[in-house]
């Protein structure tokens, strides 16, 4: 999920029976959040509240073991 579309309807989304796993496209996400890092977070959050809601795995993309922990904390489950 890469857009604020996407983002609306995350539930919807991730509620789909044939969706086995979620991405957040946190990188292009950046580019969406222009300018606003609190808000490319909360849209994180929101795909991730999503996935914790229906129990499916969640992507994020770290890029260090420190992000990858920081991030497995909040939640998310797969890490690319």
């Amino acid at each position: 999920i890469e857009s604020k579309e996407g983002i609306a309807k995350a539930r919807e989304i991730v509620a789909e029976p044939a969706v086995a796993q979620v991405f957040v496209g946190y990188g292009t996400l950046g580019g969406v959040f222009r300018g606003d890092p609190a808000g490319r977070e909360a849209a994180a959050a929101t795909i991730l509240a999503a996935c914790k809601e229906y129990k499916k795995p969640c992507g994020f993309p770290t890029n260090t073991p420190a992000e990858m922990e920081q991030r497995m904390g909040e939640g998310w489950t797969v890490h690319i």
